[in-house]
């Protein structure tokens, strides 16, 4: 299954970084967290959190909201899970 990224000649990895920069490490900066993109295919992105992430309950929350944006605008079934999972 091709995506809308590669399909218009942007690698999936560059529209990851995207999603990152522009749209989830701003809400995650405001609570004081990190986040970093790992690695990233068809089927699963993973990223790695950090600052008040490390060991925070909340943390499933923001993979939620990371693959929620995820499947929105890179892969409709993409898996989203930490470095430490």
């Amino acid at each position: 299954m091709a995506t809308a990224a590669v399909e218009s000649g942007v690698s999936l990895e560059a529209k990851a970084k995207q999603l990152i920069d522009e749209v989830v490490r701003p809400l995650v900066q405001v609570d004081g967290g990190q986040i970093e993109l790992v690695s990233v295919t068809e089927a699963r992105m993973v990223v790695r959190l950090g600052g008040r992430y490390l060991g925070c309950p909340g943390r499933p929350y923001v993979l939620q909201i990371v693959e929620r944006a995820a499947r929105k605008s890179l892969v409709p079934d993409i898996q989203v899970t930490t470095d430490t999972d």
